[in-house]
């Protein structure tokens, strides 16, 4: 009885000091993909009836790079495979974008010009807990002294993204002017503007996966260092996002007499973005 209870103290002493665990530094270069998510129409449109002298739709946006911090624990199955968890903590990325419209048209069924600006500003930080299941497998080792080995490792992870959002929208401009082209005293100028909407705070839970690739540096009298490069999926997320019949954010709307209503709209596209970074890290094992 002695003896089996020893046995089984062993083995979990054996599992313990097999289990590695590692600090995380890196660095992340980030992209969002996936169209835009606010835009800016004019409407009604009839080509048919109408003959355009300027259309001009820009846009930029910009996401801010950022330093991530993480922690791994890793259990070798054997000397080349390992399986683990890791956490990753990222706060908080700065993600803006801008958005200048005009457009100039004639009319002809009424004689009407109408000329139309638009522009906005937006601003988002989205910060980020990413909880993974790991797997590692080391392709080739070499010595680099009696007392170091080199070993060169891929991995890939798939997990959850604990995704916070905050946004808000600045500087939202829209004029309109609207003349009758039969009558230049008879014309409207319309401006909306400036507008905005409070931060609001959006939160959601998206898959996320990263594969990647390292060369761990092992000493035996030292701690060990893994340096390296994965591209990471870290999550997809909609800006604003609004039900079908509230998308429209901003609207202005000029009423004429024996014509249709003119509308500018800057209206929330609901669109599903996805966010990428490539990662670049420095990691300690202990």
């Amino acid at each position: 009885m002695i003896s089996s209870r020893t046995h089984a103290q062993s083995s979990r002493h054996d599992w313990w000091s097999q289990l590695a665990v590692n600090v995380e530094y890196g660095l992340s270069y980030p992209t969002i993909e996936g169209g835009q998510s606010f835009t800016i129409l004019s409407f009604p449109s009839n080509p048919q009836d109408e003959v355009f002298s300027l259309q001009s739709r820009s846009f930029a946006d910009y996401i801010s790079n950022l330093g991530y911090l993480g922690l791994e624990l890793q259990y070798p199955l054997n000397p080349k495979l390992s399986l683990g968890i890791g956490l990753q903590y990222r706060d908080s990325y700065n993600y803006s974008s801008v958005m200048s419209f005009a457009e100039e048209k004639h009319v002809l069924s009424n004689n009407l010009l109408i000329a139309t600006t638009g522009l906005f500003s937006h601003y988002s930080k989205i910060s980020t807990t990413s909880l993974f299941a790991l797997s590692k497998f080391e392709l080739f080792q070499f010595d680099m002294n009696y007392r170091s080995q080199v070993s060169f490792q891929i991995s890939a992870g798939a997990g959850l993204s604990f995704m916070t959002l905050r946004s808000q929208l600045n500087n939202v401009f829209l004029t309109m002017q609207v003349t009758n082209s039969n009558n230049n005293n008879n014309s409207q100028n319309n401006i909306l503007g400036p507008g905005n909407i409070a931060p609001e705070t959006n939160r959601n839970l998206p898959f996320a996966w990263h594969i990647g690739a390292g060369f761990l540096f092992k000493f035996e009298n030292f701690t060990n260092i893994e340096i390296g490069y994965k591209i990471i999926h870290i999550g997809h997320f909609i800006i604003m996002e609004r039900s079908p019949n509230m998308k429209d954010l901003f609207i202005l709307r000029s009423t004429n007499t024996n014509a249709q209503d003119q509308n500018l709209i800057l209206s929330t596209t609901n669109q599903k973005r996805r966010m990428f970074s490539n990662d670049f890290y420095i990691k300690f094992y202990f």
